[in-house]
């Protein structure tokens, strides 16, 4: 499932030629390649025909499935918008960084709640050791303090 899915589930019916002639007119002002306004159209295309299953489809996957494609809905968008505005080497280097720093959190997470338990045990260890010794008293319990 990719953008043009996405874009035709929330275009009205009466929307498809306006986005048909849209993809037109940018091939003829040199805006889009040949072979991408191929794809587009294509894609677009496939996407009506395949729009009436969707609902089936993603009701029939488990609750976090659906939330993965979700997920992958969302970067695929993000790319797409990110590669139109920024170019695909700009691109490529902002998701290298993306990934980094989505591995680094990652990693600071795992790392976080493996540590903590031994944080806590050597807080509760170092508490016990700084404590003051209890104090006994010079005298037994049984002893009285004036002397005789």
């Amino acid at each position: 499932m990719n953008l043009m899915h996405l874009a035709a589930s929330f275009l009205p019916q009466g929307a498809a030629p306006l986005v048909i002639v849209g993809i037109a007119l940018a091939l003829m002002l040199g805006l889009v390649p040949m072979g991408k306004a191929k794809a587009l159209l294509g894609s677009f295309l496939l996407s009506l025909l395949l729009l009436p299953f969707l609902p089936a489809l993603i009701g029939a996957l488990p609750w976090w499935l659906a939330l993965l494609v979700l997920a992958w809905m969302l970067g695929s968008m993000v790319g797409l918008v990110a590669r139109t505005l920024m170019g695909k080497s700009a691109w490529a280097e902002l998701k290298a960084k993306l990934a980094l720093r989505a591995w680094d959190r990652i990693w600071k997470l795992c790392h976080g709640l493996v540590a903590w338990p031994l944080r806590l045990t050597g807080r509760g260890l170092r508490w016990l050791w700084q404590r003051p010794p209890r104090q006994v008293p010079a005298e037994g319990p049984g002893v009285l303090a004036g002397g005789d």
